[in-house]
């Protein structure tokens, strides 16, 4: 009777081991599928943060560009308008320096009726004085 205790005790302490192992096993199953998980969820949110860093890098190489584009627009339009006022300029110059060439050729040209009028005028005053004389 005692040797069936003993069989008994011994076999309810193996079953007893036998739970303990499986349920260790289970657990050490449990923690590694936590951990496969974990680690899985992990490399998706790294995979998620570098896509997110990289449009990001994106966005602020293209508003860099587009600033730079900008700037580079700006100063186009302000070297054409530069060239714009100074063909003006040279252009009212131009025509300043035609009118001007102008009002000194129609001085001359009157100056010179003038003196002929004078001349012809001295030439016919000194007839009539010879006549007279």
């Amino acid at each position: 009777m005692e040797r069936y205790e003993d069989e008994m005790v011994r076999r309810y302490a193996a079953q007893q081991q036998q739970r303990m192992d499986e349920l260790s096993a289970l657990k050490a199953q449990a923690e590694e599928a936590r951990e496969k998980i974990f680690m899985k969820l992990k490399e998706e949110e790294d995979a998620r943060r570098a896509e997110e860093e990289f449009k990001e890098n994106l966005r602020n190489e293209l508003y860099m560009e587009e600033t730079e584009a900008a700037a580079r627009a700006k100063e186009r339009a302000e070297a054409e308008k530069r060239l714009r006022v100074r063909e003006e300029l040279q252009a009212a110059k131009d025509f300043q320096l035609k009118l001007k060439a102008d009002r000194a050729a129609e001085e001359k040209r009157m100056e010179d009726e003038f003196k002929r009028k004078l001349m012809e005028k001295f030439a016919e005053d000194e007839r009539l004085e010879q006549m007279n004389a």
